[in-house]
């Protein structure tokens, strides 16, 4: 009877201790699953803010760039002793300005022809041609960018010509001219500068043109207007 009792506790002995083997597998299962979905979570979240972080950037760029090309122009074009509105005497065509400050040879051309225009912006790292440092075109066929990683902090520039990149970036930049009403010179032109970068990513298709919503995109507004007058 003994020698039976032993064999029955050994049986249940072993049943234990498969169920405890079964479960303890399970809740490894558990674990594992959890950190790995978390670990996606994790990555796919930063991807994105890396995303987020590079379009802001190329949308900064792109606004940065145009104040850039009306200081160019301020430099290399000619200041007339007048021909823009006093606003000490209230008076049209009274004032020195920088008449030509939109469209200067052999500096940039950021006339919106009239109305408002759309750009593409690229670089010439080599100063080469008469238009400097920037290559700021009318958009013909897209806006998608190029990525090279060969450069010694990596660059985006724009494939002339193409409606798809290398990266996963389109920037567009528009040009509207304004006449704001605060002021009473009817000549005064105001630039509305937009830049408007997107790119694809998880729930965000890609698209040639400016999606009308979605988190993959960035836009930016600024205004420029013909201030210096010395």
């Amino acid at each position: 009877m003994k020698f039976i009792k032993n064999i029955v506790n050994i049986r249940d002995q072993a049943g234990q201790t498969l169920v405890e083997t079964m479960v303890g597998i399970f809740v490894l299962t558990i674990g594992i699953s959890t950190a790995l979905g978390l670990a996606i979570s994790l990555y796919s979240s930063s991807n994105g803010a890396v995303k987020q972080v590079v379009g802001t950037g190329l949308a900064r760029e792109g606004v940065e760039a145009l104040f850039n090309m009306r200081a160019t122009n301020w430099l290399k074009g000619q200041l007339s002793a007048t021909g823009c509105y006093n606003f000490v005497t209230a008076t049209n065509n009274d004032a020195p300005c920088h008449t030509d400050w939109q469209n200067v040879s052999g500096a940039y051309d950021i006339r919106s022809n009239p109305g408002s225009k759309s750009y593409v912006l690229d670089i010439n790292p080599g100063l080469a041609g008469s238009t400097g440092y920037w290559l700021f075109d009318p958009e013909n066929n897209g806006f998608a960018l190029n990525y090279d990683s060969t450069a010694t902090i990596g660059r985006f520039y724009y494939p002339a010509k193409s409606t798809s990149g290398t990266s996963e970036y389109y920037r567009k930049i528009n040009i509207a001219e304004e006449n704001p009403t605060y002021t009473n010179d009817p000549a005064f032109r105001r630039l509305k500068i937009t830049s408007q970068v997107w790119w694809s990513d998880k729930g965000c298709p890609q698209s040639t043109t400016w999606p009308t919503s979605g988190k993959c995109r960035v836009e930016l507004i600024s205004y420029m207007t013909n201030w210096r007058n010395y």
